[in-house]
């Protein structure tokens, strides 16, 4: 491998470990919204509960998910800069930025996620579609 297609590479890996957290975050939104809206459209009456607990646990998965990427951001951030090339290529503010950084995104997104959740727990979750 050249070194221009190794720096790529490194790129595209430090870019998705960086927006990891708000990767997760659109992954939950959507699959809030979407099991919602087909779940409610096959029958409101019945699907209250299931879409519920079903959004509660995808909620927990991606909490903890997000808890353990802010706790190990640092170790992960060395691990995907590879610990070597952080001494030959990247200078410390670099490495100290990027993990601030995956942990600030990833922070902004466990409230987004908690947000979100807290909403679909506490409103009716087919409420528009009952009569």
């Amino acid at each position: 491998m050249t070194g221009d297609t190794l720096q790529k590479e490194q790129y595209i890996r430090l870019t998705l470990f960086g927006l990891s957290g708000p990767l997760l975050w659109v992954f939950h939104f959507g699959f809030v919204y979407i099991v919602q809206l087909f779940l409610c459209a096959l029958s409101a009456e019945a699907a209250e509960t299931s879409v519920k607990v079903l959004i509660a646990a995808v909620s927990a998965v991606i909490v903890l998910a997000l808890i353990l990427l802010i706790v190990m951001a640092p170790e992960l951030t060395a691990r995907a800069l590879h610990l070597q090339d952080v001494q030959r290529h990247y200078s410390r503010n670099t490495f100290v930025f990027l993990s601030f950084m995956t942990r600030a995104l990833a922070g902004l997104s466990l409230v987004a996620v908690i947000w979100s959740a807290l909403a679909v727990l506490f409103l009716p979750a087919c409420g528009m579609y009952t009569s």
